[in-house]
C-alpha cells in the first residue's frame, strides 16, 4: 500500500511539472528511491524519497510515512536551479522554502555528482550508500539511504501470456 501511494505521488509530482511534454515517460523501474530522515533539533521527519534522473532534469518527491506528500521538487541540469513544488502548508513560508530548496539543490547535486560549489555550511559524509548531509548554520541533518528499486530484479524475464 506504502508503495503504491509512493508511486501515485511521485506520478503526480512528474505530470504537474511536465504537463505540457508529449512522449517523455517515466518508468517505475527508473525511479531511485530512499528513505530519509530530516532532523530539526528535537524534531523531525521520515519517509520516503523517490527520484527520477530524466536527460533535462531530476524530479524528485519527499513523502512521510502516512503517505503525505511533504515537497516535491525538480532540479533542472541545464541552469543548476532546483524549484520545490507542492509544499506541505506548514513548510510552504517563504523563509523555510529558501533553506528548504537550497538545502535540497545541495543534497541532489552532491547525489548525483554534479559538479558543484563546495559550501563551508555543510558537511557530508557516505557510510556505505548511505548519504547525510549537515547544514551545520541552521542544525538541520538530512540521512538518505537507498532502498530496493520498483519492479522485478534485472535478472528476472517479463511473463507474457499468450492469447
Amino acid at each position: 500500500m506504502r508503495n503504491i501511494l509512493l508511486y501515485l505521488s511521485l506520478l503526480a509530482a512528474v505530470f504537474a511539472s511536465h504537463a505540457g511534454e508529449v512522449g517523455d515517460s517515466v518508468r517505475p523501474s527508473d525511479i531511485a528511491r530512499y528513505s530519509f530522515k530530516i532532523e530539526m533539533g528535537r524534531t523531525g521527519v521520515t519517509g520516503i524519497m523517490s527520484v527520477a534522473d530524466r536527460p533535462d532534469c531530476i524530479v524528485g518527491s519527499l513523502v512521510n510515512e502516512f503517505g503525505i506528500s511533504a515537497a516535491s521538487f525538480i532540479y533542472d541540469k541545464g541552469n543548476g536551479k532546483l524549484k520545490l513544488l507542492d509544499v506541505i502548508s506548514f513548510l510552504n513560508k517563504w523563509y523555510i522554502k529558501k533553506v528548504l530548496s537550497a538545502d535540497m539543490k545541495y543534497i541532489v547535486q552532491t547525489m548525483y555528482g554534479i559538479p558543484h560549489k563546495i559550501k563551508k555550511n555543510y558537511s557530508v559524509t557516505r557510510e556505505g550508500e548511505s548519504l547525510t548531509v549537515v547544514n551545520r548554520k541552521r542544525k538541520i541533518t538530512y540521512e538518505f539511504t537507498p532502498m530496493a528499486p520498483y519492479g522485478p530484479a534485472e535478472n528476472e524475464e517479463d511473463n507474457e501470456t499468450e492469447g
